[in-house]
């Protein structure tokens, strides 16, 4: 797949809240570079003694003291719930959010402030994106890791998971590893409900393109939800740790896993041409 991620990328969650937060940028900054030294922050200068609270209207900056791990982390929100967030209909972010699902349907419905952290990657590489993401989770997570912590809402895969769960996937990020379930959402479903013999499911990713400009989908493939679910995840982990993009015919899915998946490439199914790597199940493959 020949794909140009040349554009700086941006990276943005939302901490939910069941009370209004009042701190200082000092008790951030200081907070996440005794807990998490790999991302130590300093309060950007413009912003230097701010005191934040979020039941008013929130601006504040601190600043990566590695510069690779990007531009500035931004902290900003209304002074309030987001009201329309709050009452609108939000079941496809239920359903992007997998297991936590009823972590987004009642933190969106219960809480009263809220604060957007963001930050924008350095230059257009991969690395750039993984340093920068890794910064943005240290700060959030130093808020999530709070009491009124009630979900953390993240904007390039539309899924809203547990604080705890975002904190353990920092954890891992300062390990070196990959927390892709806390980066990317993986969903698959049965596509039709005939006879178990008959049964075909299908599936797709939704934030792998903010890492490599595209998304992963899986074409109806005579395995259960489960199994794809994981094929994806794996298949991710794959391109994420390969310097290179998937040849068209490669060879995709676990290696101790007899069956084998060929992909093939094609615009998404709304016509826009944004580009996705489709994930083919031999039986299918042979009659496509």
């Amino acid at each position: 797949m020949n794909i140009k991620n040349d554009k700086l990328a941006y990276f943005s969650v939302d901490i939910l809240f069941s009370e209004a937060l009042d701190f200082g940028l000092e008790e951030i900054a200081n907070a996440v570079s005794e807990d998490y030294p790999e991302t130590a922050i300093s309060v950007h200068p413009v912003h230097a003694g701010k005191h934040i609270k979020t039941d008013e209207p929130v601006l504040g900056m601190l600043k990566p003291v590695d510069p690779r791990n990007g531009y500035v982390v931004t902290l900003n929100g209304l002074g309030a719930p987001d009201e329309e967030f709050r009452a609108a209909d939000n079941s496809e972010i239920a359903w992007h959010s997998g297991g936590f699902a009823h972590c987004a349907i009642d933190a969106s419905a219960s809480h009263t402030s809220y604060i957007s952290v963001s930050i924008q990657t350095m230059d257009h590489s991969r690395g750039a994106r993984f340093r920068a993401v890794r910064q943005l989770m240290a700060v959030s997570a130093v808020l999530a890791e709070l009491p009124i912590a009630l979900g953390v809402l993240v904007h390039w895969s539309s899924h809203m998971i547990e604080p705890g769960f975002w904190v353990e996937g920092v954890k891992k990020a300062m390990r070196g590893e990959l927390p892709l379930s806390q980066w990317i959402s993986y969903r698959s479903g049965w596509v039709n409900a005939g006879n178990k013999s008959d049964m075909l499911t299908s599936g797709y990713t939704k934030g792998l393109r903010s890492f490599v400009g595209y998304e992963v989908h899986l074409a109806s493939a005579p395995i259960p939800p489960s199994d794809a679910k994981l094929l994806l995840k794996n298949v991710c982990s794959t391109i994420l740790q390969c310097e290179t993009a998937p040849k068209n015919g490669d060879l995709l899915g676990l290696d101790n896993d007899p069956v084998k998946y060929k992909d093939r490439r094609s615009q998404n199914a709304k016509g826009t041409m944004d580009p996705v790597l489709v994930l083919m199940h031999p039986d299918i493959w042979a009659v496509s």
